[in-house]
């Protein structure tokens, strides 16, 4: 072949790959199921369809509350909140990324910014704490407080208002004046950041009180000088994140006060004997009434049972093999590899039916190879796996002893037994289980110390059941003089005009009520499928989450879940916020989460909701993709429903329920009911709350239940995969929605098929008309989402530390739009400004701009 043939059909070759090059990509981007839609961090254009700024009111008047909502002080409009947190260094951004926040904020429709973790110490290396890093005391530094300000004069510009936590993660050293270094005090998450003893300890205390002097007597230059105690921009004040003496949700009475360090174990066994001198006044008084509690037992409901306790380790952080036998027989449990968290490493057997409310009693010999603390519980046995009474806990020796645990039962149908013993490496040997009912070893209560001594020992779980609601009151009283005493220092001391709420409802059982009982408002965290950490601690590189949807393994089985555990902590007569709500990324379903808790806040009638997080942000901070669980503001597919969800909830679009069911419980029901959702048990079980709204009422003779009535429009539809809100002027719809017809409003949308089918989507009215004649509507519909290059696992329930890069990528959902009017749909870009129209959804956005005609 000729040099010239051979450069011909090189020339040939060569034109050919440049077409092929100039073809592929056109063709590749038709049929991609992935396209990048980043959100700017600082978008604050107005006049588009996504700007809903006009919600705020940039005067921002003084709340109060009234009827049991917020309102403001002048007019006496009620005002909701939808809000977001700002996490650790998010607090103190420079002046110019505060304004630009603030206004993009403001376009989203947020009206409140919880001020969350800020006065962390293990953040201050890196600048994301409120304290100065160059000392070794706890010293406010002055440049990062002058940030703090700033923040909150730029969100209050705004008509954003904020939530000032004074105690989330501070932690007081010895060098600060503290008994123990924080460390040395913390077992866990329950008293990690010195919680539990915070409440208690005078010194802590009294830290409290100077952090918040400090925080809210400050004169805010930016604010003309006002104090935050009298600025109306502060409109709510948490005093101690998600902690109780009382216990963490689902922990037995006063769990966290067992095992405590010295000098805090002195402290509370004088305050507990303190306690019953004040209502006892002699040792004799006390033991006529603590030895009332000799019911004769019955029979051993575990006779008969074969099976074998089951020995596992829920989360893989422990490793636990055994030498199993029936509760009649001995078992050895060896431990090798823990976490440090005892219910790591588990061993359960089913329990029989038991009586809702009947007093039994649990007995066993035990012993370890090394002394250690042992907790055995009785469950539900199933999702939830919630506390049915039983919470008992002791420290074992290498002695085998008998120990007994008296409890009530709880209303739940299917109940396991379970020992909890991943605490720490070693064996644990435990015989002749027996479960009775009524009271064991009753006959053999003594004291070997009295209040006529001015001492006496905290009680062993599971103790007689008077000794027990002595117990249960003295723990809940810790809680409940803690939060009387601070809140008159914040409104007599410090003149605090915000509505002030001391820790989250759960926290501290059914006490909450009584501890709650003097706040403004009542608040509530929760998460859909939180990430689950491989280790005693939190960790990045080892976790994985449940790929599960609300909507397909809760709302569509005619369950309320993590939602009804919400609505029935509700007290009557108070403002209710959840102040932390989320669904995690990076779960596959994570869209529906705005939509839902949106739409059940709306049902239920709450005033306030905080989306967590809102994440990093700033000039010089990487924003174009998500880096972790919490990431609200990076993630499109959760962003991009704020301002059709601040629309539906501050604006009241859907209408509350019609049914209001109140249980109505004692003052002191703590006393016999320790666990939140054991009144409820007691009453016959929960309403369905997705059929009436959900309140508890206190100061009632007895526990009963009462249904009152009222108006709705709002209308719920559930099938076997859709969820479906409809109302005059608002649609939500989360599900399998791929190769359906769906009816939003007037609209009728048909989607084609994508993988998992599974979104979300919203359509509200722009000009305030119902949607069956509004004629210029917003549509938000997503699907997944994902970072590109993430580090995915085999099992797809975790990429540890791979979260990958941006930009971050939306899936394509493309679809027809029909109308009984003319329509015409206007993608819109990532500002929120209108593309070429189109008839189609393209699916290259996540929001459509509708305009609707007369035909």
């Amino acid at each position: 072949m000729s040099n010239q043939s051979i450069g011909l059909r090189r020339d040939l070759i060569l034109i050919i790959l440049c077409l092929l090059i100039l073809i592929t990509p056109k063709a590749s981007a038709q049929t991609s199921q992935w396209v990048d839609f980043v959100i700017p961090w600082d978008d604050a254009l107005s006049g588009v369809a996504t700007d809903v700024s006009k919600l705020n009111n940039k005067d921002l008047p003084r709340l109060i509350v009234k009827d049991g909502q917020f309102v403001e002080i002048d007019s006496g409009k009620r005002i909701r909140f939808w809000g977001t947190n700002l996490c650790f260094g998010s607090n103190f951004p420079n002046h110019a990324d505060a304004d630009a926040v603030a206004a993009h904020m403001a376009k989203y429709g947020i009206n409140i910014v919880r001020l969350h973790h800020f006065d962390s110490e293990f953040a201050m290396h890196n600048g994301s704490s409120i304290w100065d890093r160059t000392q070794e005391k706890k010293v406010i530094d002055p440049d990062q407080l002058d940030r703090h300000q700033y923040l909150i004069a730029a969100l209050a510009k705004h008509g954003i208002y904020v939530n000032l936590n004074l105690k989330v993660s501070k932690e007081i050293n010895k060098i600060d004046g503290a008994a123990l270094d924080a460390k040395d005090s913390a077992r866990g998450f329950s008293t990690s950041y010195q919680k539990v003893i915070d409440r208690f300890d005078p010194f802590l205390i009294e830290h409290q009180k100077w952090f918040a002097r400090k925080l809210l007597t400050t004169p805010n230059p930016y604010r003309d000088n006002r104090i935050a105690a009298k600025d109306p921009a502060v409109a709510l004040v948490e005093i101690n994140n998600e902690n109780a003496a009382g216990g963490w949700p689902g922990e037995g009475p006063g769990a966290n006060l067992y095992g405590l360090p010295e000098p805090y174990a002195k402290t509370i066994k004088t305050l507990w004997t303190q306690y019953l001198k004040a209502k006892y006044q002699t040792q004799d008084n006390l033991m006529a009434h603590w030895r009332t509690s000799t019911a004769t037992p019955g029979d051993d409901l575990l006779a008969d049972i074969s099976n074998k306790w089951w020995p596992h380790a829920p989360t893989g952080a422990a490793t636990i093999t055994a030498n199993t036998a029936p509760p009649s027989g001995t078992s050895i449990f060896h431990i090798t590899k823990t976490s440090g968290v005892d219910w790591h490493a588990q061993a359960s057997i089913a329990s029989p039916q038991l009586v809702t409310g009947q007093t039994y009693t649990v007995s066993l010999t035990a012993h370890a190879s090394s002394p250690r603390m042992f907790r055995i519980t009785l469950n539900r046995n199933g999702p939830n796996y919630d506390n049915q009474g039983l919470a008992g806990s002791v420290e074992l020796s290498t002695n085998p002893k008998r120990y007994h645990f008296s409890f009530q039962a709880g209303s739940a149908p299917s109940k396991a037994l379970v020992m909890q013993l991943g605490v720490a490496t070693g064996d644990i040997t435990v015989s002749d289980v027996k479960l009775q009912s009524g009271i064991v070893g009753a006959e053999a209560f003594a004291m070997t110390q009295s209040i006529d001594q001015d001492v006496v020992d905290i009680p062993p779980s599971g103790s007689l059941p008077t000794v027990q609601r002595d117990w249960q009151l003295f723990a809940a009283s810790v809680d409940t003089d803690f939060a009387n005493q601070m809140r008159s220092f914040l409104r007599d001391e410090l003149s605090v005009q915000a509505m002030i709420t001391d820790t989250q409802m759960g926290w501290g059982g059914s006490s909450s009520l009584d501890r709650e009982r003097n706040s403004d408002y009542t608040d509530v965290h929760a998460y859909w499928q939180h990430p689950t950490f491989g280790s005693s601690g939190w960790d990045s590189n080892n976790w994985t989450i449940k790929q599960k949807s609300m909507t397909l393994d809760a709302i569509c089985k005619g369950k309320t879940d993590i939602l009804g555990d919400l609505a029935g902590l509700r007290m009557a007569g108070k403002p209710y916020t959840v102040s932390e709500y989320d669904h995690p990324s990076p779960n596959f379903y994570q869209v529906e989460g705005y939509g839902i808790i949106a739409s059940f806040a709306s049902l239920q009638d709450w005033d306030g909701i905080f989306t967590f997080a809102y994440g990093p942000y700033g000039s010089n901070t990487i924003t174009d993709h998500i880096q972790a669980f919490f990431d609200n503001a990076a993630n499109p597919v959760k962003w991009a429903f704020t301002p059709s969800v601040a629309m539906i909830f501050r604006n009241q679009l859907i209408d509350p329920l019609s049914n209001v069911n109140t249980l109505n419980v004692p003052n002191d029901v703590h006393g016999q009911y320790w666990h939140a959702a054991s009144p409820w048990d007691v009453a016959g079980g929960m309403p369905n709350a997705w059929g009436s709204r959900i309140q508890i009422a206190t100061d009632s003779q007895e526990i009963k239940l009462t249904t009152s009535l009222a108006s709705s429009s709002s209308r719920t539809s559930i099938t076997d995969n859709l969820y479906h809100i409809h109302a005059p002027k608002a649609c939500i719809v989360t599900g399998i929605l791929g190769g359906k017809s769906i009816t939003a409003g007037p609209i009728q949308l048909h989607l084609d098929t994508f993988e998992k089918n599974f979104a979300a989507l919203t359509l509200v009215p722009l000009d305030d008309l119902p949607l069956a004649q509004s004629r210029h509507m917003l549509l938000t519909l997503a699907g997944q989402v994902q970072n590109q290059d993430m580090g995915w696992n085999e099992q797809q329930n975790s990429v540890g530390n791979r979260w990958g890069h941006g930009p971050v990528q939306i899936q394509r959902i493309t679809g027809d739009l029909t109308c009984h009017k003319q329509l015409t749909i206007f993608p819109l870009a990532v500002t929120g400004t209108r593309q070429q129209a189109s008839k189609r959804l393209t699916g290259n956005t996540l929001w459509y701009e509708l305009l609707c005609h007369p035909q």
